[in-house]
């Protein structure tokens, strides 16, 4: 009888492996670390449009989506980390104009605007990594009715990837409107870590710009969204 159950523990035990081994996703497979990324260990098996490939990377789980256009240029330049196809196109998430989407090439290494809804390209999902997200967020900071990452992302952004990054950060995060932006300049001696740079803000003017805030002067400014700034990201207080 012991004989008995000790077999059937075994057998248990071995279609439990079976089963979480099938589970595993063949997209993400054993992803792989890149900086700040966690990198899908293989392409989508199929060239999709854009909007396809928004929706197939959601549902590969929380946090999965495609990469913006600085991020797919952190995969070109480790791409003998992992098989990339080098004459294939990605698609990023990169939204510069209305209707169109910024694909970088791997293999050509250059960028160039496409009618999203009449191409497909090659997909590889990415996510933020938590080591990155507890970097940046750090020991937040309560000012006011808000909640302040404790330090600004390492690079700068245009504002589609900085509204992006803000959110990747988790539930809440985001850009501070232009009234927030102007609070923080004020308490900026009290939060620490800015620098002597422009900072987005999330108020959109129109659909090609937002305001800014100098926080060494205190002057703000409408932008172009194209142009790359720095980015504090915080969070209301309720």
């Amino acid at each position: 009888m012991k004989k008995y159950l000790l077999v059937l523990l075994l057998l248990n035990l071995i279609n439990l492996v079976y089963s979480q081994e099938k589970s595993i996703n063949p997209i993400i497979g054993k992803s792989i670390r890149i900086e700040r990324l966690e990198v899908a260990q293989n392409d989508f098996p199929k060239m999709m449009y854009w909007e396809a490939a928004i929706k197939a990377c959601s549902r590969l789980g929380e946090g999965w989506r495609i990469p913006t256009e600085s991020e797919l240029k952190i995969l070109f330049l480790n791409k003998d980390e992992y098989p990339l196809n080098m004459r294939k196109a990605y698609w990023s998430s990169s939204d510069l104009d209305l209707g169109y989407a910024n694909p970088p090439s791997f293999y050509f290494d250059e960028s160039g605007k496409f009618p999203e809804f009449q191409y497909v390209y090659s997909v590889r999902a990415v996510r933020i990594s938590n080591d990155f997200i507890n970097a940046i967020v750090g020991s937040p900071i309560k000012v006011g009715n808000l909640e302040v990452s404790q330090f600004d992302f390492p690079e700068k952004m245009n504002l589609a990837d900085a509204k992006k990054s803000c959110i990747d950060l988790g539930v809440g995060w985001r850009l501070p409107t232009k009234e927030e932006l102007s609070f923080l300049y004020q308490k900026k001696d009290e939060i620490g870590g800015f620098s002597k740079s422009n900072y987005w803000s999330n108020s959109d003017n129109n659909a090609s710009g937002a305001w800014s805030q100098n926080f060494s002067s205190g002057f703000q400014n409408l932008i172009y969204n194209i142009y790359k700034y720095q980015i504090r990201a915080v969070k209301s207080i309720n």
